[in-house]
């Protein structure tokens, strides 16, 4: 997994990025960017997680009047549980069009029969995403009297384009953008479970990622994009451009921080998990300012 496995905008950016990524942490205040992982109510019906203990005070003794004490415990999560990454191959699309169905020009092949993609797993992430972070803040243009999105509420380019101009950053190539719609605050208010519906991006904002030509498209909601899904952004991002999608982000606090002193941009660090052909990762991210 390292950087020759790398495709999409994963393999266009590198080093450069890395360094203005570590230009913009002025203060080293480490924010997380994970939900919990034994979140008791992961989205899309995915199964919840599960830790049983292997070894529990388990006492060795080592012969010189010595006893080790030894505790050790095991995991079965859902790769796409809580906050993620999508891989290149966990989204594809049979369209009018040519006949790939992957990024690359990849078809079925890609993951059938063996369901263990070669070429667009986790893996194709490269060994980490580092780079610079500029957190879009979207409830405070849309909705600067609340504290979340509506549901209903689609984002557009022009609410994008908005917030970018009323926050007074600049989003360079390679730099990963974040979308803060508030989700975790309009989970709250529902108890802890997931909406039916989430706000998000719309299919009008695809242009404006070709555009920008970002690392990264990251966001705190369940799909990016808006929820119902018409996979627009999905088919652009992950099939048609390389940019790997991060969902469910845990942005709240971030966002509280930068509203703060007014700076929106910090050092964006993530490690998706080494498990070659994964379709999915934990994020194991945070952002450092």
């Amino acid at each position: 997994m390292g950087p020759d496995s790398r495709v999409g905008a994963p393999a266009r950016f590198g080093p450069e990025n890395v360094l203005r990524g570590l230009k913009a942490a002025l203060t080293g205040e480490v924010i997380s960017l994970d939900l919990e992982l034994d979140d008791p109510h992961p989205p899309f019906g995915r199964p919840r997680f599960e830790r049983s203990v292997r070894l529990h005070n388990d006492i060795r003794d080592l012969g010189d009047g010595r006893y080790a004490v030894i505790n050790d415990d095991q995991v079965t999560i859902a790769l796409q549980g809580g906050s993620q990454w999508d891989a290149f191959a966990h989204f594809g699309m049979i369209d009018d069009g040519p006949a790939s169905v992957y990024l690359d020009g990849h078809g079925l092949e890609e993951t059938y029969r063996r369901p263990s993609p070669s070429h667009l797993g986790i893996q194709a992430l490269g060994p980490a995403i580092i780079t610079r972070g500029v957190l879009l803040d979207l409830v405070a243009v849309l909705a600067p009297d609340g504290v979340f999105l509506p549901g209903e509420t689609r984002v557009d380019r022009l609410a994008v384009e908005a917030a970018i101009d009323a926050q007074n950053v600049s989003i360079h190539p390679g730099d990963a953008v974040l979308l803060y719609t508030g989700y975790q605050n309009r989970r709250d208010a529902l108890g802890g479970k997931h909406p039916s519906d989430s706000a998000g991006a719309d299919a009008s904002t695809v242009a404006l990622w070709e555009l920008l030509d970002p690392l990264a498209l990251i966001a705190d909601n369940p799909a990016f994009e808006a929820v119902p899904i018409d996979y627009a952004v999905h088919d652009a991002a992950l099939r048609r451009l390389g940019i790997p999608l991060g969902e469910l982000w845990a942005l709240r606090e971030l966002a509280l921080a930068c509203r703060a002193d007014g700076r929106y941009d910090f050092l964006l660090a993530s490690v998706p998990l080494r498990i070659h052909g994964a379709f999915g990762s934990t994020a194991n991210a945070v952002a450092v300012r």
